[in-house]
C-alpha cells in the first residue's frame, strides 16, 4: 500500500466539517455518508475505515469480500 490512512477533519467554510482518510474512494464514501448520517456517525465511519484499511494494507479498489470477512472475524475474536 502506497499511502497511509489518516483520519482528518476538514472544516468547510459555512458548511460544517468533512471527515477524510486520505484516499479518494474512501473520502467519496464519507462524503456520501455525510448526506445521510449524523456527523458523529460519519466520524466513526472514518475511524473504522482507517482501522480496516490499515489492517488490510491494500488499496481500497483491491479490497474484496474475503478481506472484509477476515477483518470482521478477527475483530470478533
Amino acid at each position: 500500500m502506497v499511502w497511509s490512512p489518516q483520519v482528518r477533519r476538514v472544516d468547510r467554510k459555512g458548511d460544517g466539517e468533512r471527515w477524510v482518510v486520505g484516499h479518494r474512494l474512501a473520502d467519496d464514501f464519507l462524503e456520501f455518508a455525510s448526506s445521510r448520517a449524523r456527523p458523529n456517525t460519519v466520524r466513526a465511519y472514518a475511524h473504522d475505515l482507517k482501522a480496516f484499511l490499515t489492517v488490510v494494507a491494500k488499496e481500497p479498489v483491491e479490497v474484496g469480500p474475503a478481506d472484509v470477512m477476515s477483518f470482521v472475524t478477527a475483530q470478533c475474536a
